[in-house]
């Protein structure tokens, strides 16, 4: 993903919701038309097969695709839940963008949150790293939000963080 989306409504929500879901169907059509091949695999890996999901013009491996939208799906429930708990703010919205940046974050300064889509939350220590990038942010308000089938939904607090389980998004 190019430069961060601007998310100001429920509607600028919803574009991001049926963007999604156009490269959802845009995979399911590749897989169907690969299914039979040999040596599907390496082509799903290696060919620039998928898109950014975001960005169907903007040619990916099927391999990262699967990880962009695991991630941009969460984020988009996140910034969903951010809608509600912090009302009348405008987001950035730049789900693993290169940078020093956070993965969401309120245009006042105010709010700053980090997503992920793991298999298990510690993979990487991932989780742990979060906590720890969104703990140095100066605003008053932080977050970390994951999706992982190895964690029901929940929320509890670490380091001065809120952390916000998903379960699994779809």
């Amino acid at each position: 993903m190019g430069a961060s989306k601007r998310i100001r409504t429920d509607g600028d929500l919803l574009i991001l919701k049926k963007t999604l879901e156009a490269s959802n169907q845009r995979a399911r059509e590749v897989l169907r038309a690969l299914v039979d091949e040999q040596g599907f695999m390496q082509r799903l890996k290696f060919e620039p097969l998928g898109c950014d999901p975001l960005d169907l013009s903007d040619a990916q491996n099927f391999a990262e695709q699967i990880d962009q939208q695991a991630t941009y799906s969460t984020g988009v429930v996140a910034l969903a839940y951010l809608f509600r708990v912090h009302p009348d703010k405008e987001w950035d919205f730049a789900p693993g963008a290169h940078g020093s940046g956070h993965d969401i974050a309120s245009t006042d300064g105010s709010v700053a949150a980090e997503v992920f889509a793991a298999v298990k939350p510690d993979n990487n220590n991932k989780l742990n790293k979060d906590i720890l990038k969104v703990a140095a942010f100066a605003g008053p308000h932080r977050y970390v939000f994951f999706s992982s089938p190895a964690r029901a939904a929940s929320e509890w607090d670490d380091a001065g963080v809120r952390i916000v389980s998903l379960g699994i998004v779809a």
